[in-house]
């Protein structure tokens, strides 16, 4: 029997274990994120159900600021994840791809250099192998592997990704980060 991933917590656990690939630094926790000097941009996301709670480019400084305001909107303060905010400026394309048994691929995609939240309000879509031959043009060759590897591990799960226009990450030869695979 097909298990897929159900839930967000799952999906992230998964993306912190390294499962989907390359990924930029993360923090599970506050207090994991306390512990080490960042002087980047953070950004905060909620890995529990709703997912309401998320913000890119947060300085350090108003980390504490927003952690207290979340948790006043019932947020709970062990489902807030970190990680370095991603370079939106040299994003080349970004978007959301699931192998489909009638049309072989369904991607829905952007090239604006926006947050993966505004890109996905209005996205473009694409069927078929031409969305596929699409990814190839932007994919670094590691990149296109390790989404072949994850169709192979969650068929019928959703990919979503962003691609830079230069190498990034924790595994080398890599221009895109598979931020979530669900079935959710």
């Amino acid at each position: 029997m097909y298990k897929g991933i159900a839930d967000k917590q799952t999906s992230f656990a998964l993306y912190e274990a390294g499962d989907f690939g390359n990924k930029l630094r993360s923090w599970r926790n506050y207090s994991q994120l306390r512990m080490i000097h960042f002087a980047g941009k953070l950004t905060m996301r909620y890995a529990g159900e709703g997912g309401q709670w998320c913000k890119y480019g947060v300085v350090r400084e108003d980390v504490n600021e927003l952690l207290v305001k979340w948790c006043d909107e019932g947020a709970d303060l062990t489902k807030i994840k970190f990680n370095e905010s991603a370079p939106d400026e040299r994003l080349v394309i970004q978007g959301e791809i699931q192998e489909h048994p009638e049309h072989h691929y369904v991607l829905s995609y952007s090239t604006d250099q926006v947050t993966m939240r505004e890109a996905m309000r209005n996205p473009k879509s694409m069927l078929g192998k031409k969305a596929i031959f699409l990814l190839q043009e932007h994919f670094s060759k590691e990149s296109m592997r390790n989404l072949k590897r994850l169709f192979a591990t969650w068929p019928r799960a959703i990919v979503e990704f962003s691609t830079y226009d230069h190498m990034l990450g924790d595994v080398p030869e890599n221009n895109t980060v598979f931020w979530e695979v669900r079935n959710y």
